[in-house]
């Protein structure tokens, strides 16, 4: 079965665009990643703020009641901790399977762009030999 050019040409223009599309949700999931690494940083430097703020909190501390509350805000800023680390988590693994994706379409691209290419070389011959045989032809004929 031939493979007919201009199909060919539309095959690449829209893996092209596939292509296009997977660079572009990688990019938004890679902005994704960033955010939640930010946003795991913020939480950290709240605990560590909190933490350094610990001998002052203590030291203003009257009952055992105002030590659980150190403590329960403590635990709170490692709840917000452990959260924002398991979104950082997926948004890893999400940029992971859009990385994949886009190496996956980068390479359909890449072999469509290769048939594109046999084809117009087949054809560029095929002219060659065509324009010879005129010539040959020509030159061949009794005058």
């Amino acid at each position: 079965m031939t493979i007919r050019p201009r199909v060919a040409r539309s095959v690449r223009d829209l893996r092209s665009r596939l292509r296009d599309l997977a660079a572009a949700s990688h990019a938004d999931s890679i902005a994704v990643r960033d955010q939640s690494h930010e946003a795991l940083r913020v939480e950290q430097e709240r605990l560590d703020a909190h933490l350094d703020s610990a001998e002052q909190a203590l030291g203003r501390a009257r009952s055992v009641h105002d030590v659980e509350l150190f403590f329960e805000d403590t635990g709170v800023h490692r709840i917000a901790i452990e959260d924002a680390s398991t979104r950082l988590a997926e948004a890893t693994q999400q940029t992971q399977v859009s990385e994949a994706a886009l190496r996956a379409r980068a390479r359909q691209l890449r072999a469509a762009e290769r048939i594109v290419d046999k084809l117009e070389d087949d054809h560029v011959r095929r002219e060659s030999v065509a324009e010879q045989r005129a010539n040959d032809d020509i030159s061949g004929r009794r005058r």
